[in-house]
């Protein structure tokens, strides 16, 4: 079956053979979930578990071909999606292949800011963890101590507050972007 979220976040995780869960990704309004059993007809290689109240339209295998039968058309959209969240994941990988610590908590702290761009009116930008601390710093590739020293070091600096539990306003957007760019090594 697909899912598109209208509302709330689901996160997406994988067990692994020693018990322990990763999380992958943390889905939010106007993503897709499951559409690779969808096409492929195989079960879905992950679990998932709202950390919301989530609102989502669910369509069928059956339905979805019924409607794809009808109007061919209907794939382009999925198209664009699936193409889309390639991207993502090559973005994903360039983060976790960086063995700068800063540069994924700066990077992951701008892509949640863009997000509450989309999702807030506020003049202010305060924005929260989805998940606890350490599940996001395992979600970015990090310990929980790495991530923990990494968002010391941006509050040291002047560069983020801590306003709550895994809640942060942004002070300097400008200095935290830059953080977020891939550094070339030569």
């Amino acid at each position: 079956m697909l899912v598109s979220i209208i509302e709330g976040r689901v996160k997406i995780y994988r067990l692994m053979q020693d018990g322990k869960s990763v999380t992958l990704f943390i889905m939010r309004p106007g993503d897709v979930i499951g559409f690779l059993p969808l096409i492929d007809g195989e079960p879905y290689p992950v679990s998932a578990e709202a950390i919301e109240d989530v609102n989502a339209l669910v369509i069928t295998h059956d339905q979805f071909m019924d409607v794809l039968n009808e109007n061919p058309q209907v794939a382009i959209p999925l198209l664009r999606y699936l193409s889309g969240y390639l991207r993502t994941a090559f973005d994903l990988i360039t983060r976790l292949s960086s063995r700068d610590a800063m540069f994924r908590v700066a990077a992951a702290l701008m892509g949640l800011m863009e997000e509450y761009r989309i999702t807030s009116n506020s003049e202010t930008m305060t924005i929260q963890l989805p998940v606890s601390s350490k599940e996001y710093a395992s979600l970015i590739g990090l310990t929980p101590e790495s991530f923990s020293r990494k968002i010391t070091e941006l509050t040291d600096s002047n560069i983020i507050e801590r306003v709550g539990i895994n809640k942060y306003r942004i002070k300097d957007i400008e200095r935290l972007s830059l953080l977020s760019s891939p550094r070339m090594v030569i």
